[in-house]
């Protein structure tokens, strides 16, 4: 019987324990002789303990799912940051500003770590090349 609760979605196993946990306090509540009311108690703990771990589980996926989430958005903001500074750098040659020079050889820095990191795209770097 645990196999195939096992098998089952977790919101599903949920609701199955939920019955089954239901199921022995009505036993409980009768009359049963000392020995099934000692193996009631110790299979309602059980039911606790594996409802517990089902919902740890479930709290663990939520936490991986939020963690996933927030390391996509701190990429993305990379990624912006990255074409904004490639953008800077490709203005501030177009436009001969003060800091051109400097800003020409920054470029071929960053050119070759785009190169390094395999995200070199030429069109990027058309405007001053």
């Amino acid at each position: 019987m645990f196999d195939w609760i096992a098998s089952q979605s977790l919101d599903e196993q949920m609701d199955i324990l939920d019955e089954y946990r239901q199921l022995i306090a009505e036993l409980l509540s009768g009359d049963p002789n000392p020995e099934h009311r000692q193996l009631l108690v110790e299979l309602a703990a059980g039911v606790d303990r594996y409802k517990e771990s089902i919902l740890n589980e479930k709290i663990a996926k939520l936490k991986y799912e939020a963690a996933e989430r927030d390391m996509e958005r701190a990429v993305k903001k990379m990624d912006d940051t990255w074409i904004g500074v490639r953008n800077y750098i490709i203005e501030c040659i177009v436009t001969n500003a003060d800091n051109a020079e400097a800003m020409r050889g920054l470029a071929e820095k960053v050119i070759a770590l785009e190169k390094d990191s395999g995200k070199y795209d030429p069109d990027n770097w058309k405007a001053i090349r």
